[in-house]
């Protein structure tokens, strides 16, 4: 197989991670601003509200994953070899330069003596250096059991990856309290978390959902899309706190589960005619990682310069700060990957 055949028939996945990265990227633009406005329910605050209700790019990262490595027979030894070689020396990297970033400015405003610094080192590997980086302890995680969840995927009917995942679909509903209290006390977190996600992923991008699927999923999005930022919308405004309540954005809820799954679909069966649009993907979706990773200290560097998406209106604020980190990141990380002994470790 060619070069441009190889990536056209990975275009989805590559289009999936820009996608996702962008939105990640817009998203952490997005909710300062929302939180900031704290639900005072003018239009500035609703349309930083919408921007930040797009919260299918974690489940993107972890269906992708699933599509692509469930269905590979890989050893132990191979398994992690090629996995962790690929995103443990990475996310060192950048933990160790939000580490240093927030150890400066801690001394910066009180002394601190070796042992104040080796416990603010360890607290920062114990938990993760920056917001962003909760993904990557939930990825290392799933890794862990990649081996054993690729070998059922691998043989499993689709019957029983549907068993598996109505289980887990089912069990989002009660991350809501009001489902909670009514739930039996059985034993049900064999089917709970993040890992319903790769087995999603896989189960979609094995099968064949015919020509309308494409149609389906972008409503199933749109549909997903609008019942979080309405629903948002009502339980910030009618808190007893009046700020932003983020129920409704966690990745184990079953709206996101619905957007992430809709989105997957409309981008699976997505066939680009314009080999540029393919270039492009392809080109973006290999520093993609790496974006996710650094575009937080970029983002830092924005708003300590006043670059905010609360500097005009959002709708034209925070699309323009998202526009300009993703390219001064992407920037960055393409310049790291011109350094031989950064390529294999900026991400």
């Amino acid at each position: 197989m060619n070069e441009s055949a190889t990536k056209e028939s990975y275009f989805w996945a590559d289009a999936m991670r820009v996608v996702a990265t962008f939105t990640v990227v817009m998203i952490h633009v997005a909710d300062p601003v929302a939180k900031k406005l704290a639900a005072t329910n003018n239009h500035e605050w609703l349309t930083a509200l919408f921007f930040d209700s797009f919260r299918f790019c974690v489940p993107f990262f972890l269906m992708i994953s699933g599509a692509l490595l469930l269905g590979k027979p890989d050893s132990l030894p191979d398994f992690f070899r090629k996995r962790m070689s690929r995103i443990l020396p990475p996310f060192l990297l950048w933990s160790l330069v939000y580490i240093i970033h927030k150890l400066i400015s801690q001394m910066k405003q009180t002394p601190v003596d070796a042992g104040d610094i080796a416990a603010f080192v360890w607290s920062n590997i114990q938990n993760p250096a920056y917001y962003h980086l909760w993904f990557m302890y939930v990825l290392i995680g799933l890794y862990l059991f990649y081996p054993i969840l690729s070998r059922f995927a691998r043989h499993a009917k689709n019957s029983e990856l549907l068993y598996f995942l109505g289980i887990w679909f089912a069990l989002q509903f009660f991350e809501f309290p009001v489902f909670r209290e009514v739930l039996p006390a059985f034993e049900l977190r064999y089917f709970t978390g993040a890992i319903g996600y790769p087995v999603l992923g896989y189960y979609l991008a094995r099968n064949d959902f015919g020509v309308k699927s494409r149609l389906y999923g972008g409503l199933l999005f749109v549909s997903s899309l609008v019942f979080t930022f309405l629903i948002s919308w009502h339980y910030s405004t009618n808190g007893i706190t009046r700020a932003v309540d983020e129920t409704f954005f966690m990745i184990n809820t079953p709206n996101v589960v619905l957007m992430s799954t809709g989105l997957f679909l409309w981008i699976r069966e997505y066939k680009p005619t314009n080999l540029k649009v393919i270039e492009y993907a392809s080109r973006f979706g290999k520093y993609s990682y790496g974006i996710y990773l650094a575009h937080v200290f970029i983002l830092m560097k924005l708003h300590s310069n006043g670059l905010r998406g609360s500097l005009i209106h959002p709708a034209i604020g925070v699309p323009m700060v998202t526009v300009i980190c993703f390219a001064m990141t992407f920037g960055l990380i393409w310049l790291l990957h011109r350094v031989p002994f950064l390529k294999k470790i900026a991400g």
